[in-house]
């Protein structure tokens, strides 16, 4: 099916004709269309052809389908607020990949990996890997011609490996107008040859026409060793979220490790000391700080390792008063990809902190695909 723009006065939106699954697969029964589909927990649904008003709830994504990386990445939106997708039917789709892994930290990269030659097998939930070996940015950097003429720091752009890989990424720095510093922010991976960084005056620099541009030069690392593993395919959701074991192998290589990233929503959380001194009158509610993997990276890529998920805080009703006794409603379970710190607020001066940790795992979540 593919729609259309329309509208006006009188005019309603189109009713869904059959979302899924009879024009996503060939000879699939007819659905009756609907606009409201219940996603559980690793599932994803294809945004079909054409413009769509699409709406996900709390736990669900959109996503686009990276052409450097060739992995599903997320399409920011606002939570709770409708977002417009010109879909092709291939590119674009819903996903709630709550209790299944997002990516990787890589904590050992290893020696002796040939590009090719590297596997990486997860001890659960079926989710599929692609290792990247060598062709890092090194996060050395020279300066060879200064510029001069700057008053904002120009941008640093790298180009994308061309046959596929991790884009690198950094920022200049700028004393008296010239470039004194290129700063490498991702060091990307699977560069076959040296990138050349490109130095762009930034638009809206007052001296932009008669900027001298800055030459910057950069070398390449990590020879032999894994600079990356993506995660093309989240598999299954996982019981209590908990994290499979990545095996890295491949012929003449060794010592290479990753911690796979989960993507976790709190369920509930338990009261281990209630402590003294909560309001008695007013709801107390527990929310979170923090929630970031705690893997520590050997590789300099927090945009596809620890920076891979923001993390959004749980909000939670609490029960006992005075003293908290257990967890009555779950607001909002949050987003995250590692254990967070729970916090209780209230609107009395306590004497005692309650101990609240919270259980992360899986759920189901609501989207709208509405036609317009």
């Amino acid at each position: 099916m593919t729609t259309s723009n329309q509208g006006g006065p009188g005019l309603g939106l189109q009713v869904p004709q059959t979302l899924y699954p009879a024009n996503l697969l060939p000879n699939a029964p007819y659905v009756p269309g609907s606009s409201q589909i219940t996603l559980a927990a690793g599932q994803t649904l294809p945004i079909p052809p054409g413009n769509w008003l699409v709406q996900v709830g709390k736990y669900t994504m959109i996503q686009y389908l990276d052409p450097v990386m060739d992995i599903w990445w997320r399409y920011t939106t606002v939570p709770g607020a409708p977002t417009f997708i010109g879909s092709d039917g291939t590119n674009f789709r819903v996903a709630n990949l709550t209790g299944c892994p997002i990516g990787a930290v890589v904590t050992n990269a290893g020696s002796g990996y040939t590009a090719g030659n590297v596997t990486v097998t997860a001890s659960a939930g079926g989710s599929t890997w692609t290792a990247l070996v060598g062709g890092m940015v090194s996060t050395t950097t020279t300066i060879t011609t200064a510029g001069s003429g700057y008053t904002i720091a120009p941008l640093a752009i790298f180009p994308a490996p061309p046959n596929g890989g991790v884009p690198a990424t950094g920022y200049c720095t700028i004393a008296s107008g010239t470039v004194s510093a290129l700063t490498v922010v991702n060091q990307g991976a699977g560069y076959l040859t040296v990138p050349t960084p490109a130095i762009v005056p930034c638009p809206s620099d007052p001296n932009l026409g008669s900027i001298v541009n800055a030459v910057a030069k950069v070398t390449l690392t990590g020879t032999g060793s894994i600079s990356a593993v993506l995660c093309t395919n989240s598999g299954t959701a996982q019981t209590s979220a908990t994290a499979p074991t990545l095996t890295i192998a491949g012929a003449g290589g060794s010592s290479a490790a990753a911690t796979a990233v989960m993507l976790s929503t709190a369920t509930t959380a338990s009261v281990t000391s209630g402590g003294a001194g909560y309001s008695a009158t007013n709801q107390n509610l527990l929310t979170t700080i923090g929630g970031l993997t705690s893997a520590t990276a050997v590789n300099t890529q927090p945009a596809i390792e620890t920076a891979i998920l923001t993390p959004r805080p749980a909000l939670m009703s609490l029960a006992g008063g005075a003293t908290i006794t257990s967890v009555t409603t779950v607001i909002d379970g949050g987003l995250f990809s590692g254990t967070p710190t729970a916090l209780v607020q209230t609107t009395a001066l306590i004497t005692t902190a309650a101990t609240i940790v919270p259980t992360l795992g899986f759920t189901t979540d609501q989207v709208v695909l509405q036609p317009i």
